[in-house]
């Protein structure tokens, strides 16, 4: 694998589905294109890309899901959201409560409450979804499929101390 730097700073950067967007420290959004940087429209504070597509979060919690090359907001209010997995797209709020929302649902209007607490969660585009508690544990959640996308448990993952990410 190659590496080269590219010009430029971003407190966020995140790859999927063959592409790269970034959040810089004034919550401007950027993709990189053909081998730059581009703007785009709107601010956040997180952004998320993958099989589920391009999602993003305000500094205001509000949702945002990129259709069409235009942001279009989706009800709800989550601090960060992860859209790695294919079938699934999973967020959490500022109570650190855990929700779902099936990939077909584009407007956001069934999200599904997943039993647990956490302050950051991650989708793997194979299906696994790992979570970060508040005490900086890893778990992993058990039983998800295409029709129960919440799945049916948190297990706890053993790691030689504890995360703050994933």
């Amino acid at each position: 694998m190659q590496c080269r730097e590219v010009s430029g700073r971003l407190r966020q950067i995140v790859a999927g589905a063959g592409q790269v967007f970034g959040v810089a420290d004034n919550d401007n959004i950027y993709v990189f294109y053909r081998g730059s940087w581009m703007s785009l429209p709107g601010a956040l504070k997180h952004v998320t890309v993958g099989p589920s597509g391009v999602w993003g979060i305000t500094k205001n919690n509000d949702i945002y899901k990129l259709v069409a090359a235009n942001w279009v907001q989706v009800p709800g209010l989550l601090k960060q959201v992860d859209a790695g997995g294919d079938q699934f797209v999973a967020g959490v709020n500022m109570h650190d409560d855990v929700f779902c929302l099936g990939r077909d649902d584009t407007v956001g209007r069934d999200w599904k409450k997943v039993s647990g607490k956490l302050v950051m969660i991650e989708v793997g585009t194979d299906g696994n979804v790992d979570r970060v508690n508040t005490g900086r544990d890893v778990f992993c959640r058990d039983g998800i499929t295409a029709k129960r996308q919440e799945g049916i448990k948190w297990t706890h993952v053993s790691m030689c101390g504890k995360s703050k990410s994933m």
